[in-house]
């Protein structure tokens, strides 16, 4: 086998090229170069190094395997057929709206083997949602990060209850969306025959959808890397996402209907979702002027953030209810909190105000969702220097530019405030 994009010639160099490339050490023979000086050879502008014309007589070619460091793995693409899979894996752990992020993800893998019970593992708080999909067989709750916090004695405790949990399931394939090393773990813990990541512990997978650094435009593509290997594209899944949670958002849409009777909700009302775990993400409504009553929702974060007079159920309502009630609203205006982005994707009218997150990366997906940010977004700080000023103007800009639209994915449905 060849290198690529060079061919060494089977040629022996000087004594004076043969001491440079002998490596690390001018007194090295050069008998005993092996594959790394090699590789540096390789680098140089002649044909083995030293001048462009080369010397010495030839000598037989070096192997491609000895360029390459032991123990790695040449990923390669293997796709199963539709009848191989009969039980498929999906891990995904993390927050809320990084499982949202995942579901077109979880979506198309269901529809590329419609055949296969879909399990999801998944962390406490985006268990309900993720028990809800249609396409989800079983739902797989781990806590991993309670556990650990409490001492290595819990932590080891939930990993075996995991595993036993995992074991009788005899998976065919097992998918790691989250991309770290703990959700790596759990596709061993699986037992699946073939086991697909993102390429960040190749070790510990069968098969390895390489990875690199470059963002893909939104988090719900960067998601969907790995499924490249199985023949799905990653620009189309989230096209297959919408179309899995349309009997849901139905569902949720005539709970909510009953849940705004029975609650004796203004109508219309707007829904605001201001919560959020990083202080730098909140939204304080005190101060804004808003065209129809308000009804705070979300959870205990979002308590004290709606302006005057406002109903305020934060922290009161299960996930699915303070969701079902955005979709029913005449307009919604949330931060870049899980909840926001379950409303935009199941299609709510809703307006997304980013702070120190990028729109680009992290905006709200839906067909009714679009997304402001403040004009120094993009900083990922959990404390804002400026006390949160930026993120103000953004929200005001939210507040102005009136109802949102189906602005994704143009990039003209990304409006920036106005600095001032």
């Amino acid at each position: 086998m060849r290198l690529p994009g060079r061919h060494l010639p089977a040629q022996r160099s000087c004594r004076g090229d043969r001491r440079r490339a002998g490596g690390l050490h001018p007194r090295r023979p050069a008998r005993r170069r092996g594959a790394l000086c090699v590789a540096l050879l390789a680098r140089r502008p002649g044909p083995l190094g030293g001048d462009a014309a080369g010397c010495g007589r030839p000598r037989r070619a070096v192997p491609a395997h000895r360029l390459r460091p032991r123990g790695a793995r040449v990923a390669r693409p293997l796709r199963p057929g539709d009848g191989e899979v009969r039980r498929l894996l999906v891990v995904k752990l993390s927050s809320l709206g990084d499982v949202v992020h995942a579901i077109p993800s979880a979506a198309a893998l269901a529809a590329r083997y419609p055949a296969a019970e879909v399990d999801w593992v998944v962390e406490p708080l985006a268990a309900p949602l993720v028990r809800a999909l249609p396409f989800v067989s079983r739902t797989v709750v781990f806590d991993g990060g309670t556990a650990f916090r409490e001492g290595g004695g819990a932590f080891l405790e939930a990993v075996a209850g995991l595993r036993e949990s995992l074991a009788g399931r005899r998976y065919e394939l097992a998918v790691d969306l989250q991309g770290l090393l703990r959700s790596s773990l759990v596709t061993v813990l699986s037992g699946a025959a073939l086991r697909i990541g993102r390429g960040r512990w190749p070790w510990l997978h069968r098969s390895v959808a390489m990875y690199d650094h470059r963002r893909a435009p939104h988090a719900v593509e960067n998601t969907a890397r790995p499924l490249a290997s199985l023949g799905i594209d990653p620009l189309g899944v989230y096209g297959a996402g919408l179309a899995a949670v349309e009997p849901l958002a139905r569902d949720l849409r005539a709970r909510g209907e009953a849940l705004a009777a029975s609650l004796s909700l203004p109508r219309p009302f707007v829904a605001l979702l201001p919560g959020a775990s990083r202080p730098s993400k909140r939204l304080s409504f005190a101060a804004a002027a808003l065209p129809a009553p308000a009804v705070v929702l979300g959870g205990p974060d979002a308590r004290g953030l709606g302006p005057p007079g406002a109903v305020d159920l934060a922290g009161e309502l299960p996930l699915l209810d303070a969701v079902a009630l955005a979709l029913v609203s005449d307009r919604a205006l949330g931060a870049d909190t899980g909840p926001s982005h379950t409303a935009a994707l199941l299609g709510a009218s809703i307006t997304g105000v980013h702070g120190p997150t990028r729109v680009g990366r992290t905006g709200l997906r839906g067909p009714r969702a679009r997304s402001v940010g403040a004009p120094c977004g993009g900083c990922e700080r959990r404390r804002c220097p400026r006390a949160g000023a930026c993120l103000a103007e953004a929200l005001r800009e939210a507040v102005r530019s009136g109802g949102p639209g189906p602005s994704w994915p143009r990039e003209a449905g990304t409006t920036t405030a106005r600095a001032r």
